[in-house]
């Protein structure tokens, strides 16, 4: 579940994810996210990717809040730019305060993480199968 009030933004990254064979949902904002994690409790999301600041607003921070507060137990990784580097290293410094995989600016790092969790979802779930020509990942 991607979270930004812009995904128009985030079009390539998401795009990569798909080549993967992700189903990529994209939500708005926080409520919005909110909703769709509350009627699929732990079930139907792998990860959250969430942008910071929506409308001016640590939205990113309050949904965290609200996903750990309801025992909404998926992973989340913020992805985000900001211009000034002590802001976003004050931004970083929160997101482990909030369990979070990270937070980046960086499409790459981004991937490797998002890629990170969704195989480890995946081995959680055991969809995963290990044929002889090596790992077969299904449904993630």
């Amino acid at each position: 579940l991607w979270v930004d009030n812009h995904p128009e933004n985030n079009r390539l990254e998401r795009a990569a994810m798909v080549s993967w064979g992700v189903d990529v949902q994209t939500r708005r904002s926080t409520d919005e996210a909110l909703t769709e994690l509350r009627e699929a409790k732990d079930t139907a999301f792998d990860l959250v990717i969430s942008d910071w600041f929506r409308n001016r607003q640590p939205e990113g921070h309050r949904l965290a809040d609200i996903m750990r507060a309801e025992s909404i137990d998926v992973p989340i990784l913020f992805y985000f730019s900001v211009g000034e580097p002590e802001l976003f290293k004050a931004i970083q410094d929160k997101t482990r305060g909030l369990r979070a995989v990270g937070a980046t600016s960086s499409p790459r790092e981004l991937l490797r993480w998002a890629f990170a969790e969704l195989v480890h979802a995946s081995l959680r779930d055991q969809r995963v199968s290990f044929a002889p020509g090596g790992p077969t990942i299904s449904g993630a």
